[in-house]
């Protein structure tokens, strides 16, 4: 099996975060139709066309996208931190990232 922070990856472990993920899907999927809707409209009338024209479409779309990300992302960043037995943020100057002082770390087999 494999770790994660050493925990085995397990059917339990997968789902540990499956509540979070639930939450945040209405509150998206509500944003995401109410700006669509009300941008597509917007766009069609500026436009000068139907709103069932591609333009207003993909504006509309683009514009929704954004704001539903804009609510699902934080839900999305906690349900990661769960799935990985994650449950405070790092302390201070604790980083992740690879030491960069090397020039060359690509040139170097770990």
């Amino acid at each position: 099996t494999r770790l994660i922070h050493g925990r085995p990856l397990s059917t339990p472990s997968l789902w540990s975060g499956i509540s979070v993920a639930i939450m945040p899907a209405i509150p998206a999927a509500a944003t995401f139709f109410t700006v669509y809707e009300t941008a597509k409209r917007s766009a069609a009338r500026g436009l000068g066309c139907e709103s069932t024209a591609a333009m207003p479409c993909v504006m509309a779309a683009a514009l929704a996208e954004g704001f539903s990300c804009f609510v699902r992302v934080p839900f999305e960043q906690l349900k990661m931190r769960m799935q990985v037995g994650v449950r405070h943020r790092p302390k201070r100057g604790h980083s992740s990232l690879p030491d960069n002082s090397d020039p060359h770390p690509l040139c170097h087999a770990n």
